[in-house]
């Protein structure tokens, strides 16, 4: 963020961070989180920085982690504690002296879009990244058994 004056803090561009987040799961890969995005994040949603974003995209390769964080942040399990917490945001007087009412709003606004983006793709991502790990625990389980002179074989139901 570039220098910044009391009260009226540059707000965030709040359509480039939810279409990144969008981007992120619409392609099932953390790889498409870009700086921006991923400074918002850990700066603004409960999220540590696991080190850069680099750390952070191999953290959260499985989205399933990061939709539910997303909505979460990584110190709660209420799924409504990000959408709480960009409510406050607005409420909060001190920090509509110390930001301005635009970068509070910009920022509320960011979050709440992240987490709606979230719930949107999370059913899906679930499904997919749950069809991933079967996938590549039947695969373990084959090359083990074959290894061993076994022929992993699927029962019909």
């Amino acid at each position: 963020m570039p220098n910044q004056q009391k009260g009226n803090w540059q707000p965030y561009n709040v359509k480039a961070i939810i279409k990144n987040v969008e981007q992120v799961f619409r392609n099932r890969d953390i790889k498409y989180l870009n700086k921006p995005t991923y400074q918002f994040i850990i700066n603004s949603m409960g999220f540590i920085a696991h080190y850069d974003l680099y750390g952070f995209q191999s953290t959260y390769a499985d989205l399933r982690s990061f939709a539910v964080h997303l909505q979460t942040s990584e110190y709660s399990n209420n799924k409504d504690y990000n959408l709480s917490w960009a409510d406050s945001i607005g409420r909060d007087r001190e920090f509509k002296e110390w930001y301005g009412d635009a970068y509070n709003r910009s920022k509320a606004d960011a979050i709440k879009g992240i987490v709606a983006v979230a719930r949107k793709y999370e059913k899906e991502i679930f499904e997919k990244f749950d069809m991933k790990e079967k996938d590549e625990e039947i695969n373990k389980a084959r090359t083990l058994a074959e290894k061993h002179g076994y022929k992993l074989e699927r029962i019909e139901k």
